[in-house]
């Protein structure tokens, strides 16, 4: 509650927020489609294992398709 609050009526805090949505989603836009597609189903909760049955891929392209994708992600965030 406290900082529902505060970032609510700072608009400083609103205005970093913002800047870190659009970082973030440049970021998710920028990614090849292949990492795009496993972070959205990872994000929707799916394992690695499924992931790779319902994109045709291995586990082990899953997995670095992840690991690229939230590293670039991370990246930004640090910004």
């Amino acid at each position: 509650f406290p900082y529902t609050t505060l970032f609510r009526s700072n608009p400083e805090i609103q205005l970093a927020e913002r800047q870190r949505r659009v970082r973030l989603t440049s970021v998710v836009r920028a990614l090849s489609e292949r990492d795009r597609r496993c972070l959205v189903l990872r994000a929707e909760g799916l394992r690695y294992r499924d992931i790779a049955a319902t994109l045709g891929l291995s586990l082990g392209s899953v997995a670095k398709s992840l690991t690229r994708a939230i590293a670039r992600l991370a990246s930004a965030d640090e910004r």
